[in-house]
């Protein structure tokens, strides 16, 4: 059977861009299908570009913001806002087709619709017509789309994580319904800019796919620098009743839902070949869905949208199992997951929960503070008044018996550059002793993750009376020339 396509690639969002250069830049003939219907554009919550400008805007005001400490106000927020925004069009003008089109990726504007009969094809209305794609494979990189709440009119300005950036000014109060950790990081952003934020989220734990322990310090974390968390308020629409309560009281109040996510891809007919165009579909750890042609990654298989380097993992899986033979599995344990916080919070590996579950009493965690005189005891006692006056920094390492690094988490200034040091080491099955043999500087925060591999060592002596004993009796007799 002859095909067009070593593999159609079929979305807006960076993962589908990422796969659809990749295979391109690896000389397979590979065509891009944005999804996005002619003439409507890249609309807020509907096309990539809305994404990634978010990201980019994001990006600019948490860098802006960062350096200023717990009671010092930036001086020109509206300035900084709109600098944000006009670097977001720059970074949305260089995402060109002819990019790709540099790496021989046939970019195609326009909707898709799977077809079956008499073969599986792709038929896209695009700019030159109606055109029929035959491929090898496809991979479903769709972006993400809010589900606004039937007790909710979308015509009353509501707003969502992509949508956000559109505004000319910032409002004096942001209600977000929802905590997802992307809206987490954006409500400690707007409260440094003066705008004062209220999350209502119906669970009782917000970050629960996070080490726990760090996720009660970044929660505490975001309740010290001013944003309002209002948990476990009930149903869905309990919540929506107590946003909208909040929004009588404050005329300059916008609304923002910030959870309930669901893959974008308007009329891909996906029912015709056995998945469903409502949830998100189902792939085994090669991801592939129960369509033996056809792969998915990002917001395609997941409650959300795609984030950096898990989805940019899945995609690269993907591509790899669609190009060659289906051998690649995806290993979650080994990607970097990263919350834009002030400051990040970072982890890899499994978390030590994870780990005494796994290894049950073969597992050590270590644990190394920023401040010396901040203790865990201290941590646990205090929640969020700690973090008034000055940042703690934290760093936690999972060891196995043997020494082999199972995990790693950190709650610091940078974590998201240093922790993919240790991203490498796990990946590689290596031992805690590698993070330690690190030259880093003493003056950054980078230098937690070797004070904290240091303590692994130090703790395991401790443990050994008769080890320390022995050193102890060499050193005597160096220096005496008698035990």
């Amino acid at each position: 059977m002859m095909h067009d396509y070593d593999l159609v690639v079929i979305g807006d969002s960076p993962e589908a861009e990422f796969a659809a250069e990749r295979a391109g830049r690896l000389r397979a003939r590979v065509a891009w299908v944005t999804q996005v219907p002619l003439g409507e554009g890249r609309e807020p919550n509907c096309g990539g570009n809305p994404a990634l400008r978010a990201e980019v805007v994001l990006q600019v005001l948490r860098q802006a913001v960062g350096h200023l400490g717990p009671d010092e106000v930036l001086k020109d927020p509206q300035g900084l806002w709109d600098r944000a925004r006009s670097d977001a069009d720059i970074a949305v003008a260089k995402r060109e087709p002819q990019r790709l089109q540099e790496v021989r990726v046939d970019v195609i504007e326009g909707l898709g619709r799977f077809e079956t009969r008499p073969r599986l094809q792709l038929n896209v209305e695009g700019q030159l017509g109606m055109r029929e794609l035959r491929s090898r494979n496809y991979l479903l990189a769709p972006t993400a789309q809010v589900f606004i709440p039937p007790s909710l009119n979308p015509a009353e300005g509501l707003e969502t994580l992509h949508s956000w950036t559109v505004w000319q000014t910032l409002p004096r109060h942001l209600v977000m319904l929802g905590a997802a950790p992307e809206g987490l990081a954006l409500a400690q952003v707007l409260v440094r800019l003066g705008c004062a934020v209220t999350v209502i989220a119906s669970q009782a734990s917000l970050l629960p796919n996070f080490d726990s322990e760090l996720a009660v310090l970044a929660i505490g974390l975001l309740q010290a620098s001013g944003v309002e968390l209002r948990l476990n308020g009930g149903s869905l629409e309990e919540c929506v009743a107590q946003a909208q309560a909040l929004m009588a009281e404050d005329t300059d109040s916008r609304l923002m839902i910030a959870e309930g996510w669901r893959p974008h891809w308007p009329g891909l007919n996906l029912e015709a070949v056995g998945l469903s165009g409502e949830a998100a579909a189902g792939v085994n750890a090669k991801l592939r869905t129960r369509h033996r042609h056809i792969y998915g990654c990002g917001a395609a298989i997941s409650h959300g949208p795609g984030r950096d380097s898990m989805a940019q993992h899945q995609a690269e899986v993907a591509l790899r199992n669609g190009l060659w033979w289906p051998w690649w599995r995806v290993q979650e344990e080994t990607v970097l997951k990263t919350l834009a916080l002030l400051p990040t919070l970072a982890q890899v590996g499994i978390t030590e929960v994870q780990a005494q579950q796994q290894y049950s009493a073969q597992v050590t965690v270590v644990r190394c503070y920023a401040k010396e005189h901040y203790t865990q005891e201290y941590a646990q006692e205090h929640g969020a008044s700690q973090w008034q006056g000055q940042t703690l920094g934290l760093c936690k390492l999972v060891v196995h018996r043997s020494g082999q690094l199972l995990g790693a988490q950190a709650l610091a200034a940078g974590a998201e550059d240093w922790m993919a040091i240790a991203a490498q080491v796990i990946q590689q099955k290596g031992s805690v002793k590698e993070l330690e043999k690190l030259s880093l500087p003493r003056n950054s925060s980078a230098n937690l993750l070797h004070e904290t591999a240091a303590q692994w060592r130090w703790d395991r002596l401790a443990e050994t009376p008769r080890r320390e004993d022995l050193i102890e009796r060499f050193f005597n007799w160096r220096r005496t020339g008698s035990v």
